[in-house]
């Protein structure tokens, strides 16, 4: 068998299988352009590759088809192969020019083996890609006529090179290309960081391939980095910035997870709790190594939810905390017959409650796990032992049916609207109710006397109260008040966020870590900021310079926010769209939630469904992923599909449920 054609002479011509990603066998043509290939029998796509030349001679890569060839392998042409069988390939090359330029730190010293990429100004096809040498210097040949996109490879090259958040980096360029000309780009400017290695086990010592691990500044910030365990189970964080990182495995991105449990690393024994997790420092030009984990596995709860006559109730949360509403541990969805079972949980002392309406709202009390009677509070729930001498424990609920509704009929009435203030205990609390939603701002007063207030301002009764979970979920833009505190009454709602585009309104009634704090952005709201801001300064005078001063400050968290808001009313989608990608890498998760809501807002919001999915794969925090999804449903761009089907793994099932809806959402326009 063989495959012979004609081409230029030196030219590296690969065959690859079907799919166009893996090479077969390679060849480069001899002396008088021919080129003899021997293959199995089968179908195959062959392509010529001029620009492997290591002098450009112009020529732009090809696959071949029976036609005049095509720049993308989408037009390739299958070649079938039989045994005792030649194939003659003809390709007739197209030339196009070529570029060169050169890769630097800030401090203009060259950098060696990075990768550029050219393609065209989407990114979408890869023309030729080429490697600097040890001065710097690169060189791409064989790109077609007109504008095309440059760019380097951050996984290439020192695992030094940072590729996010850096000020003063130049990272990619576009330009002109000439026919049989080279032409010259600007240099790469890559400033440095750092690197951290480590390599993730089982208990057994066996290592754990394609395990994600994710590097962050504080609990629950942006994702700074990440990395995927090789079959060794060995993985490099690369281009992190100097500075304290807490590292964390995502064992979710795994084909098979398994029933392991993640981590954040720790000297002595990993922790599932960030709070208790060791920071690591990074230096520049170094790499941080020993960064390993042994991620543990086989303890478990097990057992159903009924309601009192002993019926399965199907799709209720069964949910593992370390401490009433805090420290998550693990989580589990009863099926059909009612039963679940949660693995991964680590040894430790644990409470166990179920969550009825995680998935869908069902006619059921929670309840917290306790050996002689369930309770409805976790104050008097029994805490469970786990250890290697008992590894699987049966928790088994009977959940009662909701007998008194938790809104009389007054709380159905209309408010009244206006403003109003509660001093308690040396804290205050000022409500402003308008148009059917409360705009709370809480400074000092406990979560207790909160419901209370509102009770006294609504008229709902509030039985039952504490705590809520270590979990961020969030309804509803314009929601009914009703709506709001039904969630926030009933567990579902830890931090509660509205957003109108019309006027600027949030209600935060407490934090992840159950301290509640002031938060009022309304204009009409007034209360002393830690920072002067100047809300009423019309954005029309504004330049866009002080707009990005203000979104690139440390801190000015409401200022941010209130500057957000006001996008909309004075730029245009695409103008607005460049100020919310910079609030989207903003430390503070309230920011970051302030610019996905604008994306949503924005009048040619389909423009941000690739920033959006980025949030909800990358973002540490569960709001701000929730928060992403919810808007890329609302949009509704086919798009969106796929980064929502990935995120239908994601750790926390507040998103999980989102993604859900918002995939329905999709699907049924």
């Amino acid at each position: 068998m063989a495959i012979e054609g004609k081409a230029i002479a030196n030219i590296p011509v690969n065959i690859y299988d079907v799919t166009g990603q893996n090479v077969v066998a390679s060849e480069r043509t001899l002396a008088n352009g021919q080129f003899e290939i021997m293959v199995p029998s089968g179908s195959y796509l062959i392509r010529a590759m001029p620009s492997r030349f290591r002098i450009p001679n112009y020529f732009i890569n090809q696959w071949w088809n029976e036609r005049t060839g095509s720049v993308h392998v989408q037009g390739a042409q299958k070649v079938p192969v039989k045994d005792n069988h030649r194939k003659h390939i003809l390709f007739k090359l197209q030339k196009g020019g070529a570029l060169t330029g050169m890769v630097f730190t800030p401090e203009h010293l060259p950098l060696e083996n990075v990768q550029i990429i050219a393609s065209d100004p989407q990114k979408d096809i890869i023309w030729a890609m080429a490697t600097t040498n040890q001065h710097g210097q690169f060189m791409i040949s064989g790109l077609p006529r007109g504008r095309q996109h440059v760019y380097f490879n951050p996984w290439s090259g020192t695992p030094h090179i940072l590729s996010n958040w850096t000020l003063g980096a130049i990272t990619e360029h576009s330009v002109e290309i000439v026919t049989e000309k080279i032409t010259r780009v600007k240099p790469f400017i890559l400033p440095k960081g750092g690197a951290i290695k480590g390599k993730i086990i089982a208990q057994d010592n066996m290592p754990l391939a394609n395990v994600c691990v994710t590097a962050v500044k504080k609990c629950g910030d942006i994702c700074f980095g990440q990395a995927k365990t090789d079959d060794q189970g060995d993985y490099v964080i690369k281009g992190l910035p100097t500075g304290d990182y807490y590292v964390q495995t995502n064992i979710s991105c795994k084909d098979d997870p398994g029933d392991y449990i993640d981590m954040y690393w720790r000297k002595d024994s990993g922790t599932p709790v960030c709070k208790k997790a060791e920071l690591i420092h990074v230096n520049k030009d170094q790499t941080t190594e020993k960064i390993n984990f042994s991620l543990s596995r086989d303890i478990s709860f097990v057992g159903n939810v009924t309601d009192i006559s002993g019926e399965p109730i199907e799709n209720v949360c069964v949910v593992v905390s370390g401490q009433c509403n805090q420290e998550w541990a693990g989580e589990a969805l009863s099926d059909v017959k009612g039963e679940f079972a949660i693995t991964g949980i680590p040894p430790g002392r644990y409470f166990v409650h179920t969550e009825v309406s995680c998935y869908q709202e069902q006619p059921y009390l929670d309840l917290w796990w306790h050996s002689v009677e369930p309770s409805l509070s976790c104050e008097f729930a029994e805490p469970i032992n786990l250890n290697h001498s008992n590894m699987k424990v049966s928790t088994h609920f009977k959940l009662p049916e909701k007998t008194t509704r938790v809104f009389d009929a007054a709380s159905q009435a209309p408010l009244t609207d206006g403003k109003y203030e509660e001093v308690v205990e040396g804290g205050k609390v000022v409500v402003n109710i308008q148009d059917d939603l409360m705009d709370l701002s809480v400074n000092g007063v406990a979560l207790e006397n909160v419901l209370k207030i509102i009770s006294k301002y609504t008229g709902i009764k509030v039985l039952l109260f504490g705590t809520l979970k270590d979990k961020i979920f969030f309804d509803k833009k314009r929601a009914r008040l009703d709506e709001i505190l039904l969630d926030l009454i009933n567990g579902r709602a830890g931090h509660i966020f509205i957003y109108s585009p019309n006027r600027l309104m949030t209600s935060y009634i407490f934090s992840k870590d159950g301290q509640l704090k002031p938060t009022t952005l309304s204009s009409s709201v007034s209360q002393p900021s830690p920072i002067q801001l100047d809300l009423n300064k019309p954005m029309s005078i504004m330049q866009p310079d002080e707009i990005e001063g203000i979104l690139n400050a440390n801190g000015r968290v409401e200022e941010k926010i209130h500057t957000l808001g006001a996008l909309i009313g004075y730029f245009d989608s695409e103008n607005a769209l460049n100020f919310l990608n910079t609030a989207l890498d903003d430390p503070d998760e309230e920011v970051r939630m302030m610019a996905i809501s604008v994306m949503n807002d924005l009048k040619e919001n389909h423009l941000a469904v690739n920033d959006l999915s980025q949030s909800l794969t990358r973002d540490m925090s569960p709001a701000v992923r929730a928060l992403a999804a919810e808007a890329l449903g609302e949009i509704g761009d086919k798009r969106a599909v796929r980064p929502l089907m990935e995120a239908l793994n994601d750790r926390d099932a507040g998103v999980r449920d989102t993604v859900r809806r918002a995939l329905q959402n999709i699907q049924g326009r």
